[in-house]
């Protein structure tokens, strides 16, 4: 029992992080720009005479403009980057990458010395010990 308790509660919050405080930020944030912005500047007010016209006019606008801009940031930004340095900067999944590489490595070395060639199997032993000495 206690830990349905736990799964729902783990449910609620993805669904409101996720979903419902994205949703209602973005409807808070549109009507306090139309109430402190759009109805004290008259030109403004003149252009966007209701909230619902300001509204539909600013999500027509912002969401293109965020997925552009989401799409640059993933495509030639630094989410990139960002994710590199999260990645490995934790502990835990810096250990888990250094120790699946090893396991690759030591699977690639094992199939060199299964065609002969023990030299270039030794070679990358050893330059994956010096780069893993880099990370420890």
């Amino acid at each position: 029992m206690l830990s349905r308790v736990f799964r729902y509660f783990v449910y609620f919050r993805r669904a409101h992080a996720t979903y419902f405080a994205f949703v209602l930020g973005l409807l808070n944030f549109i009507v306090i720009q139309y109430r402190l912005l759009i109805e004290y500047i008259p030109l403004l007010k003149n252009l966007f005479p209701s909230l619902l016209f300001f509204s539909v006019s600013f999500i027509v606008l912002y969401i293109p403009t965020a997925i552009l801009l989401g799409w640059f940031d993933f495509k030639r930004g630094i989410a990139r980057k960002e994710l590199h340095i999260s990645t490995t900067s934790n502990p835990i999944t810096r250990e888990y990458h250094l120790v699946l590489n090893a396991e690759i490595i030591e699977s690639i070395a094992r199939l060199l010395e299964l065609h002969g060639d023990h030299e270039q199997a030794r070679k990358l032993r050893e330059t994956y010990d010096q780069f893993k000495r880099l990370f420890l």
